[in-house]
């Protein structure tokens, strides 16, 4: 299987501004900003960007920075007006540190080959009393092939994503499970899968 390509990028422009589940992270997200954020406009990192939904959500409060290592998202990024795009790995940000009031991990960790590395770039790019936002897909138990298609390294539990970021310095205010009301069909889901593979 391909990691994601140029031509799936329209595809999931639709899916990052539509689709309940990314609206749903989109809707924590802000929740969380609302609580933790400066109440002034502040300086955000987008680590991961993809197609820049959510640096345009956010555009009315923040000067936000777009990371991502796929020059196919950069570039559908440009095409819909975005700038202040960075191309580089995220275990490896060439920018200042202490750069930022606010760092987005949207679905990134998982994709590094070191997840302490990338932690550590984040406490290093946060600005003293900074905000990390980081969100991960939960369980290794769920691995499916929708993890091997999306290049994933791995998947988190709770313990193990709070054990990460406090070994890069960083304190944990909240940390939680969402979604978890389809926890039970998704396993459901995954079973039937299984099944179906060994059949």
């Amino acid at each position: 299987r391909r990691p994601l390509q140029a031509e799936n990028f329209p595809g999931l422009y639709e899916q990052e501004r539509r689709y309940w589940w990314f609206q749903g992270r989109l809707a924590i997200v802000r929740e969380v900003l609302a609580r933790w954020a400066p109440r002034n406009r502040y300086r955000a990192l987008n680590l991961g960007c993809g197609t820049g939904a959510v640096t345009e959500a956010l555009a009315g409060e923040a000067d936000v920075v777009s990371l991502d290592l796929s020059p196919a998202a950069l570039s559908f990024c440009r095409k819909v007006g975005l700038s202040r795009l960075v191309s580089a790995d995220a275990q490896r940000v060439p920018l200042a540190g202490g750069s930022f009031d606010v760092v987005l991990a949207l679905d990134i960790l998982e994709h590094l080959p070191n997840d302490a590395r990338g932690a550590r770039e984040i406490a290093r790019l946060l600005a003293p009393g900074g905000v990390l936002v980081a969100s991960c897909p939960a369980f290794e138990a769920l691995w499916s092939g929708f993890d091997d298609l999306a290049m994933h390294q791995r998947r988190y539990t709770r313990t193990r994503l709070v054990r990460r970021l406090r070994e890069a310095g960083l304190d944990v205010e909240l940390s939680s499970y969402f979604n978890t009301w389809l926890l039970p069909a998704a396993i459901a889901q995954h079973r039937r899968g299984k099944a179906e593979e060994a059949g």
